[in-house]
């Protein structure tokens, strides 16, 4: 099959040696040029998303397109070309909508990741292409179906924050600064497990807009304590049970059936991780 890449500065790869980690996805990296170091540690991350969500029920070969750009500026006008209309996709006086610095864009009809300025450092910019590249795996996971937006988010979170050692091979964690953050929104009564996965997309981004990073904290959390409490089998069938066309589908009900205990064993779960 031909696929026509756009390149918008100098490429990593071209086509012709996109990289192929051999077990189910290839990367076209497109735009701002990144060192062979920080390749390997993409590659690196999409062999071990591909590990995990092949045992959450993930069959297909993938392939997605990496843009880079250096600036924001260039990444907006990248996108605005392709959605000059939808003002979601416009940056703000103050950005709230995706953030300051570098951030990123999962397009699902082109199978892209667009990651929108390294400004904040590539050390940053990877973390973000890990992000996007999970988005990536989670819609193809539900079948290109939107998924659930805190599961979606979460686990988007869950693979921004890892890091590799040799010793330890991938490892994850939430930071001191989320979880004093909920914390507080716990004591206060603010945090409402439920409500989150019966949250709208429209609602979790006002929610975003509205409270900052906090909403995306909250759904980091929440699908870390799922991860702890469900092994990969029991985490399929959660995926299969979310992944529902029927509007019917009340996702707090699924989780709460599925969490050993239900829902109240959930949200001790969730108090006792975050203190």
């Amino acid at each position: 099959m031909l696929f026509c890449v756009l390149f918008l500065g100098q490429s990593a790869f071209s086509q012709d040696n996109a990289y192929s980690n051999n077990v189910g996805l290839d990367i076209i990296y497109e735009g701002e040029s990144l060192s062979a170091r920080n390749i390997e540690k993409i590659e690196r991350m999409s062999e071990y998303m591909t590990d995990f969500y092949s045992k959450l029920g993930l069959s297909d070969d993938l392939q997605i397109h990496l843009k880079v750009f250096k600036t924001q500026e260039e990444g907006y006008g990248y996108i605005n070309s392709i959605y000059p209309d939808r003002k979601q996709y416009r940056k703000t006086r103050s950005d709230e909508y995706f953030g300051t610095g570098t951030s990123g864009l999962y397009i699902p009809k082109m199978q892209t990741a667009v990651i929108l300025g390294l400004e904040q450092g590539i050390d940053r910019g990877v973390r973000v292409i890990f992000h996007e590249l999970s988005h990536h795996f989670t819609r193809r996971l539900f079948e290109n179906r939107t998924p659930p937006i805190w599961l979606n988010e979460g686990l988007a979170e869950h693979f921004e924050s890892m890091t590799y050692s040799k010793k330890n091979g991938w490892t994850s964690d939430v930071s001191d600064m989320e979880k004093g953050r909920l914390r507080t929104l716990y004591m206060l009564g603010e945090l409402d497990l439920e409500g989150l996965f019966d949250m709208s997309r429209n609602e979790f981004m006002a929610k975003h807009k509205n409270e900052g990073q906090v909403y995306y904290s909250f759904a980091h959390v929440a699908v870390v304590v799922l991860m702890k409490n469900l092994d990969h089998s029991e985490l399929a069938v959660l995926m299969s049970r979310l992944d529902n066309r029927s509007t019917d589908v009340i996702q707090s009900s699924v989780v709460s059936d599925l969490f050993p205990g239900g829902m109240e064993a959930y949200k001790r779960a969730v108090y006792e991780f975050i203190r």
